[in-house]
């Protein structure tokens, strides 16, 4: 049986080193199952590197990273989809790890208003809409732990809308972790909040804890912890 009271991810003094230039950590951490972490930092704090870690795109580490979910959704910067096999194709294709059904991907396409490009090229989408076919890929199966790198990023307003519904119908299926520079965005479905600054986490707490906090920009929040 499922021990419901296991962290979905433990971090244990996790270090990242680039050469001389860059270094993320020491990072120890962990995250529960059903909760929404929200990580705030500007360019260059080590956003995307955590994240890579968790899911083992980077392995080159020190310290311990161990993730408890069987199935993992995530929505990176650079994705790899097929430019010449259509929507459908690709969702089919490269979801077939998850076992996901024909009509859930029907059903996806169908909330984010995609169903009249299901048939087309991907390469033929607009930057906006192929970000929503990344985010229905991460979302599709409800894996127990989904991964979003900038997910608003080329999405236009009622893009937006959409990711943060399903943000709202996935929060009792999956444990979530979001990075962001709206901090505004984050607040409206976030359980928890992690900043970090040049590659160090000056804070993580829940909400309630990181509502004194009134900095609406990234920059803006991370300067903040500078002074």
């Amino acid at each position: 049986m499922e021990d419901q009271n296991i962290p979905v991810v433990i971090i244990d003094n996790l270090c990242v080193q680039y050469g001389n230039d860059f270094q993320l950590g020491p990072i120890t951490y962990s995250l529960n199952k059903g909760a929404i972490l929200g990580i705030l930092g500007n360019n260059g704090s080590g956003k995307s590197t955590l994240m890579h870690c968790i899911v083992n795109f980077i392995s080159d580490y020190e310290g311990e990273v161990v993730v408890n979910a069987n199935k993992i959704g995530f929505c990176f910067q650079t994705p790899s989809f097929y430019p010449n096999k259509t929507v459908f194709e690709n969702l089919r294709v490269l979801s077939l790890n998850k076992q996901v059904k024909t009509t859930e991907i029907k059903d996806a396409l169908d909330f984010f208003n995609l169903s009249t490009y299901k048939n087309k090229p991907f390469k033929v989408l607009s930057g906006g809409n192929k970000k929503r076919v990344e985010i229905i890929l991460a979302i599709l199966g409800s894996p127990e732990l989904i991964l979003f790198d900038e997910p608003t990023a080329n999405l236009d307003e009622p893009g937006v809308e959409l990711f943060n519904q399903s943000i709202n119908l996935l929060k009792d299926k999956s444990t979530i972790i979001i990075n962001n520079h709206n901090s505004s965005e984050l607040r409206s479905y976030c359980t928890d909040f992690m900043v970090l600054q040049n590659g160090s986490m000056v804070e993580a707490v829940n909400k309630e804890n990181f509502n004194h906090v009134t900095y609406i920009d990234a920059d803006d929040l991370v300067h903040a912890y500078s002074q």
